[in-house]
């Protein structure tokens, strides 16, 4: 394969993960807006505490 087609591969790649990254923190986002205090800091150790973000759906 030549360069430019690997690096037009890469760059899919990176927009794939970009735009997931954006939907994951736009969905936390929104779900901390609607908790309330408690229920913020419960979200924010299970985050701290486990690092998985399927934690929050």
């Amino acid at each position: 394969m030549g360069e430019r087609y690997k690096r037009q591969i890469r760059k899919e790649i990176n927009s794939c993960y970009s735009t997931a990254f954006k939907q994951v923190y736009t969905a936390i986002e929104a779900k901390m807006e609607s908790a309330n205090f408690f229920q913020r800091f419960r979200i924010a150790m299970r985050y701290l505490l486990k690092k998985s973000f399927m934690d929050f759906f």
